[in-house]
């Protein structure tokens, strides 16, 4: 559905956040705060997520979202970020996963159901 060809895997996160992903080997890692892998319950919260970390997968496949390796700075389409400048939900690749929560989440919930989802 996102058009990800590079392996993804999941793991408990090392930061505050409630996930977040790092490149990594040809691959990408997802690290997921382990009180939600220890409830293994798919919420509307996990989805939405899930699609969110995904997406940056996505932006990073396009090559239009990089970081160094202290994730201090993110370069988003061409343009240098040091992290602790801005908000998380006032960066620019962040809006824009944000935004694709809402566009690819119904989706998402209809292939985990397999019919129409209501919500």
């Amino acid at each position: 559905m996102l058009d990800i060809s590079a392996p993804v895997s999941i793991f408990p996160r090392k930061s505050d956040y409630p996930g977040y992903v790092e490149k990594k080997d040809g691959g990408y890692i997802l690290f997921i705060d382990p009180t939600i892998l220890k409830k293994d319950e798919l919420t509307d919260f996990v989805v939405n997520l899930f699609i969110h970390e995904l997406w940056h997968v996505r932006q990073m496949e396009d090559g239009r979202l990089s970081s160094n390796s202290a994730q201090t700075v993110a370069v988003w389409e061409g343009v240098h970020f040091a992290m602790t400048v801005m908000k998380h939900e006032q960066r620019p690749w962040e809006i824009e996963a944000y935004r694709m929560e809402d566009v690819y989440f119904r989706q998402v919930k209809e292939q985990m159901t397999g019919n129409n989802y209501p919500g």
